[in-house]
């Protein structure tokens, strides 16, 4: 008697084009969570062409920057945590893609599985320099704010969510 045995699809990383680059050396992300929301506001990489070479310190309420918002619609799960950008070879993800500075959709995973086995959620990844957010959720929209700062970008979504209840 012989045995068919079915191959368990592999997972698969594909980059969100739509999503804004981050920060390489200052993201300063901040997750926002409610029973029935979940925002990510960080800062986006930026280019500044008059830029002297000096370093400079940003802080959450630093302003002048370009700050994107992620909203996630219908949120299950999420969790932020490690891996960071030294670590991030050794998320179950790497090897099929998955790197760090970047948003990207994961497909077939055991995580997706486990939480939205019946219905249509998704599986998102964001890897910043020193922590990973995982999310499942329905879908996500993006929105960027010139001259602002992560912590002003934040209480705007705060005051978003007080205004729809």
């Amino acid at each position: 008697m012989m045995r068919m045995f079915s191959r368990k699809p592999q997972p698969a990383i594909k980059e969100l084009q739509d999503v804004p680059q981050c920060s390489i050396g200052a993201p300063l992300p901040i997750v926002l969570a409610e029973e029935h929301y979940l925002a990510l506001v960080y800062l986006a990489e930026s280019f500044e062409r008059d830029w002297d070479g000096v370093p400079r310190l940003v802080g959450l309420d630093t302003g002048r920057e370009a700050a994107i918002t992620i909203r996630f619609q219908r949120p299950r799960l999420h969790k932020l945590g490690p891996p960071n950008e030294e670590g991030i070879s050794t998320h179950p993800l790497a090897r099929h893609g998955l790197q760090a500075h970047g948003a990207f959709e994961a497909y077939n995973t055991e995580l997706l599985q486990k939480v939205a086995r019946m219905t249509a959620h998704r599986h998102f990844v964001f890897s910043f320099r020193d922590s990973t957010l995982e999310v499942i959720a329905k879908d996500y929209s993006v929105e960027k704010t010139d001259n602002t700062s992560v912590l002003a970008a934040a209480g705007a979504v705060l005051d978003s969510w007080s205004e729809s209840q």
